[in-house]
């Protein structure tokens, strides 16, 4: 578990969050789940979103603002976001998603100001190609961060922050099975998502 936030600590700490910037987090799998509480942890304010229920309750349960997208991703969001985010974490592992996800992103005013374009944490994982609208990322003056992996100073960092009680994996670790029980525990993930997100093997 330490390590799938790690890789989520990567995606943050690429993204150089500021204090009360606006962040959406797509997709609440274990690494969106992580990437919501590590982003409003460093002091942004996020809005996480997926299809399934289930994962949107256990994002709210660890206080995030978090919703169900009813009436297709980018009107579900503006509703909250009218303007859109600084930040657009894709947790989705979709790569036919992304060009929405781009488009979450607030456009970058054709003025002499300072303010940065925006940042897409890509948090998944995707086909060898995939293919993106120029013009969206042309209009938000976009920054596509791709995080490999994690460092030694991720794993660190998350083990501070659970020594310290400013992260929990509470809800998110679904039991610790023997390996004989593989296929069951599979089956479970693949045939309930909202509810059983992740597991570990007992080796």
């Amino acid at each position: 578990m330490a390590k799938l936030a790690a890789i989520a600590h990567r995606g943050v700490y690429l993204a150089r969050p500021q204090a009360g910037e606006d962040v959406v987090v797509v997709g609440l799998g274990p690494i969106g789940q992580m990437s919501a509480r590590l982003f409003a942890q460093a002091g942004a304010r996020v809005l996480a979103v997926d299809l399934s229920a289930g994962r949107v309750g256990l994002a709210a349960a660890a206080g995030i603002h978090a919703m169900v997208s009813t009436d297709g991703l980018e009107a579900s969001v503006r509703r909250v976001l009218p303007q859109g985010a600084s930040i657009v974490v894709d947790a989705t592992g979709a790569g036919s998603l992304l060009g929405r996800t781009m488009s979450l992103l607030r456009d970058k005013p054709w003025d002499d100001s300072d303010s940065a374009g925006g940042r897409l944490v890509v948090q998944g994982s995707y086909p060898a190609e995939i293919s993106l609208p120029s013009t969206t990322a042309f209009a938000k003056e976009m920054t596509m961060l791709w995080p490999r992996d994690s460092q030694r100073r991720d794993m660190e960092r998350i083990f501070t922050l659970l020594q310290t009680g400013a992260l929990s994996f509470a809800g998110l670790l679904g039991g610790v099975y023997p390996p004989g029980e593989a296929q069951a525990v599979y089956d479970r993930l693949r045939d309930t998502p909202g509810t059983f997100l992740t597991a570990a093997f007992r080796w």
